[in-house]
């Protein structure tokens, strides 16, 4: 992906994801289900690891939503990114000013873009309070950060995904079935999930043809 078309895919994503997945229930939802956000309720406990709710999706067929859920062990991986406390109806306009940035600090170091871009959930509070999120690409070597934005790594070790093929709307439902995956399977989650955006809408005009992983660390 050129550098052209990866700015033009981190506006179009980072607008989508946060302003239709994330801050708003599905329009053909009863006005009683669960919102998205609710789908993707996170808590940090008292001992620093992460839980996740344990709400039972529903697909439009009243069927549980089966995933293809893969068992790996990641590889630690250089990021740069810039942190933000975003309260959530504000995500989208927030993401849509951060990927740029970060993409043209990535453009003037000595690093290249090792990987498509990814938004973190650090912290999420419920859909009242300011939620700790981070938005970054991964880089071909380590970095320094300057001013706002910041070089780390995602971590390695054991993790399970998933790749939510469709609209970025019902990503929620595919974040709450690897959820449920991860309990049925006696697993306990780790350091904060991400989502890494494989499609840039720019070009992949057709929603059915998106592509988005969803990354869940799990304790060994």
């Amino acid at each position: 992906m050129s550098g052209a078309s990866l700015k033009q895919g981190w506006l179009a994503t980072g607008y989508r994801v946060v302003s239709m997945v994330l801050a708003t229930p599905r329009q053909q939802e009863p006005s009683n289900s669960p919102t998205l956000l609710e789908h993707l309720a996170l808590r940090n406990s008292s001992d620093g690891r992460w839980s996740y709710g344990n709400r039972v999706v529903w697909t439009e067929s009243e069927e549980v939503l089966m995933l293809d859920v893969k068992e790996t062990r990641l590889v630690a991986q250089p990021i740069v990114f810039i942190r933000a406390k975003v309260h959530p109806d504000q995500l989208g306009p927030v993401m849509g000013k951060l990927f740029p940035v970060v993409m043209a600090f990535v453009q003037d170091s000595t690093a290249e873009p090792a990987g498509p871009p990814f938004s973190r959930y650090l912290c999420i509070n419920g859909n009242d309070k300011e939620w700790d999120i981070a938005c970054g690409i991964p880089v071909s070597r380590p970095l320094t950060g300057a001013g706002q934005v910041e070089a780390s790594e995602l971590p390695g070790g054991a993790a399970v995904t998933t790749m939510h093929r469709g609209r970025y709307e019902t990503l929620g439902e595919s974040w709450a079935a690897l959820q449920r995956w991860i309990n049925d399977n006696g697993k306990a989650p780790g350091d904060p999930p991400w989502e890494i955006y494989w499609t840039d809408p720019g070009e992949v005009k057709d929603p059915a043809e998106w592509r988005t992983e969803i990354v869940i660390p799990v304790q060994d």
